[in-house]
């Protein structure tokens, strides 16, 4: 059969939400969150399209984000 890929928990992420927004975290976010330029428009962009491709947005969606909460990484942060 088909290979089925999976985003399993040990190298996908993990939302968790507090009164100041949330936070994901994951070796596979982290990866790409890294590699942002959080002062450039086009850099957050691109970092949110990878985290609409991973299904990152659709959890955050799922657990409560709204547009204008704050999203926190490893290293650095954005708005939703």
């Amino acid at each position: 059969g088909l290979p089925v890929l999976r985003l399993a928990n040990e190298d996908g992420w993990q939302v968790t939400k507090d009164e100041t927004g949330f936070t994901v975290l994951g070796a596979k976010v982290d990866k790409f969150v890294a590699r942002t330029d959080f002062t450039n428009e086009e850099s957050i962009a691109r970092l949110r399209s990878i985290l609409k491709k991973f299904g990152v947005l659709h959890d955050l969606v799922r657990s409560g984000a709204k547009p204008g909460d704050t999203i926190r990484f490893k290293s650095g942060e954005m708005e939703f």
